[in-house]
């Protein structure tokens, strides 16, 4: 089929009926949809057999940018690696991304609260997703104050094995003016802490 041949089946036909109209642009989504599949599907073998030339030699010559062009195969890879079903797609290749970029975990919570579906919108899973930051923030917040709690620490003991080291320094000088008392003060090491506490 030519590509006039094409655009004169889909001229729209004379009906007023809103139930029909939509039935026709949903009809023609769905196939826009499954060519978006097959341009990513395209563009992955692309990228597996041209490597190294992929940019030059495919993509700067396509009628559509780098990031189109990243964004369908990225969606293409996940159906062909089965972490997307093709049922669940969404009918907007730009929400599929934005569904296969997260990460594992995210993307498992997704499927366990039904957002990979077809009819999912762009908005809803931008939502979804600003929740979740939010959600984890307190734990992140608690994390930080952690880690900065323990750099303290190991300040803190660094600071102490300098005096102690000082110290001994010290005795070792008084020991050598009126010599070594007969029983010696044991003076307690902070090696084994500071080493311990660096593991940490």
């Amino acid at each position: 089929m030519s590509e006039r041949q094409a655009l004169l089946e889909n001229e729209p036909y004379d009906t007023e009926d809103p139930d029909e109209i939509v039935r026709e642009i949903d009809k023609l989504w769905r196939e826009a949809q499954s060519k978006f599949i097959a341009i990513g599907r395209w563009l992955c073998k692309a990228f597996r057999e041209h490597e190294g030339t992929y940019e030059e030699a495919i993509v700067s010559r396509l009628p559509f940018g780098r990031i189109v062009a990243y964004q369908l195969r990225m969606v293409a890879e996940a159906i062909e690696s089965h972490r997307l079903p093709v049922d669940a797609m969404p009918r907007s290749y730009s929400t599929a991304y934005k569904l296969v970029t997260l990460t594992a975990e995210d993307y498992q919570a997704a499927l366990d609260q039904n957002l990979v579906r077809p009819d999912v919108t762009r908005a809803e899973v931008e939502e979804w997703k600003r929740a979740r930051v939010k959600a984890r923030a307190p734990k992140l917040a608690k994390r930080q104050r952690l880690a900065q709690e323990r750099a303290t620490i190991r300040t803190e003991i660094a600071e102490l094995e300098v005096r102690l080291a000082k110290a001994r320094q010290r005795l070792h000088e008084i020991a050598s003016e009126i010599g070594h008392e007969e029983e010696k003060a044991s003076v307690p090491s902070l090696t084994a802490w500071s080493r311990q506490a660096a593991s940490y």
